[in-house]
């Protein structure tokens, strides 16, 4: 047929390796990195699929994962039907897009000549639910490709009970080596979790709302955005709606065009209010859990984590929202405010994927992001075992706590290789000072200096504030000045 689209190379090593693992197993799960194209490429097989007189299912659990796939699938020629609610059933279609939660309830109901010999299950790591459950018992003779970035589910479990292969065509550090991905330029200051309960796999929300809930991470929130990245489209990912709705409004008392979705806000709203993201009506989007999938805004230049995460799939689900390229776009700013670069290491580094669930490792194990301890003099972020900082010589003391004052530094990579893989230490960008304040703390400095530090980095008037506000809190706590 003409006028396809045009496949990547990779995108063809994907169907190529799919379908020879699917002549020798009953499923596989392919993976590949946000933005590489996991609907073209299930469009391309579908279309082949139907070429040979076979029925496909594209099961997903969300309206915009379902709606992005049927367009998909009509660019390459195919006749599509539906199975969700509101839309109407067209059975002698071949391909048709599901929505999980209606078809779960359907299937049992639906005759034998209208099941699929395939299903895709878009973003596989969610097979193990339930009503992915039903629908694979409903179909059991039917081959099953679980499409995913991330081939391990939210509380770290592997897929090896619902998948028998895996195939992984390209890393993420080739897509952005190749340009289909921009780099991220992190931003991050470190989180204190201490003491926050863990439940399901990850920190337990309304604690975590507690720590999150204060007046000054507000501020903070949005000084950061404004320091970094002021004048990108952002999307800030938080902790429950009511953190979402407060962090919205501490945007908009800056004057910045802010709006929040949730996962309650009704489709036609969350519709609406998406197109007028797009459109620039918004230059913020706070959200909770409600676009970790499924969303696709090229433009998007800011990421703020405005949470904290144990589960290294959500974490590289929320950052990869800002990776796909634009014009003019050189990179995606990543503001941190829950230690999850520190926890998870840099979107693109090296992993071994697996079906088995990641082995637990020791606390700071070599694969583990290294740990790291801010320069009180330079704000270089070090190794922990540094007795002296290697950008401006400060001298450790033997025993020293981590510095806890909240400035933000942009943190990027060193690598080195360990059982074959490139593993990522933390480290910070260096941060320049005025010659005059060159060796001076910055829990030392004056209001006045604070200022000049401010001019001399191009940071925004209110991170001066920002400092003092952290400083008197930290004094008012008996502890050193920020």
């Amino acid at each position: 047929m003409a006028n396809l689209p045009t496949l990547r190379d990779y995108q063809t090593t994907a169907i190529t390796d799919c379908a020879r693992a699917l002549v020798a197993h009953p499923s596989v799960v392919l993976v590949l990195p946000t933005g590489a194209g996991k609907t073209t490429v299930a469009a391309e097989m579908a279309r082949r699929m139907v070429g040979k007189g076979k029925r496909v299912w594209f099961v997903a659990h969300l309206f915009e994962l379902v709606s992005q796939a049927r367009a998909r699938m009509e660019l390459f020629g195919l006749t599509v039907g539906c199975i969700a609610a509101g839309w109407e059933y067209h059975p002698a279609r071949p391909v048709q897009c599901c929505m999980v939660q209606t078809l779960s309830k359907r299937i049992a109901k639906l005759p034998a000549h209208q099941l699929p010999d395939f299903i895709f299950f878009d973003e596989g790591h969610h097979t193990a639910a339930g009503t992915y459950q039903r629908v694979i018992e409903a179909v059991p003779n039917a081959k099953r490709i679980g499409l995913t970035a991330t081939p391990f589910r939210l509380d770290g479990k592997g897929l090896r009970e619902w998948y028998a292969d895996l195939v992984a065509p390209i890393t993420a550090a080739e897509l952005v080596a190749r340009g289909y991905l921009v780099p991220a330029r992190y931003y991050a200051t470190e989180a204190d979790l201490e003491g926050i309960a863990k439940r399901g796999g990850d920190y337990a929300a309304d604690e975590l709302y507690k720590k999150f809930n204060k007046r000054e991470l507000y501020a903070g929130t949005v000084i950061n955005y404004l320091n970094f990245a002021e004048g990108r489209k952002a999307i800030v990912f938080c902790v429950n709606v009511e953190h979402s709705l407060q962090t919205t409004q501490a945007f908009l008392d800056e004057g910045i065009a802010c709006a929040h979705l949730d996962g309650s806000t009704p489709a036609a709203q969350r519709a609406k209010v998406l197109a007028e993201f797009a459109a620039g009506r918004w230059q913020v989007l706070c959200n909770v859990a409600l676009f970790t999938e499924g969303f696709d805004l090229p433009d998007l230049g800011c990421v703020i984590l405005n949470r904290a995460t144990q589960s290294k799939s959500l974490y590289l689900q929320m950052v990869g929202r800002g990776l796909r390229p634009a014009a003019g776009k050189q990179h995606c700013v990543v503001i941190d405010h829950g230690g999850n670069v520190k926890a998870h290491g840099f979107f693109d580094d090296e992993v071994e994927h697996s079906l088995d669930a990641p082995e637990k490792k020791r606390k700071n194990a070599a694969l583990d992001v290294a740990p790291i301890k801010f320069c009180p003099g330079c704000q270089l972020i070090n190794k922990v075992q540094a007795r002296v900082c290697e950008e401006c010589g400060h001298e450790f003391p033997a025993a020293v706590k981590e510095a806890k004052e909240a400035e933000f530094v942009e943190i990027q990579r060193k690598t080195t290789v360990i059982g074959g893989l490139t593993v990522s230490v933390v480290v910070d960008k260096k941060k320049a000072l005025p010659a005059e304040l060159e060796g001076v703390p910055m829990s030392a400095m004056s209001r006045e200096q604070l200022r000049q530090v401010a001019r001399f980095r191009g940071y925004h008037p209110r991170w001066v504030d920002r400092q003092m506000e952290v400083r008197t809190k930290y004094a008012e706590k008996g502890g050193v000045a920020a």
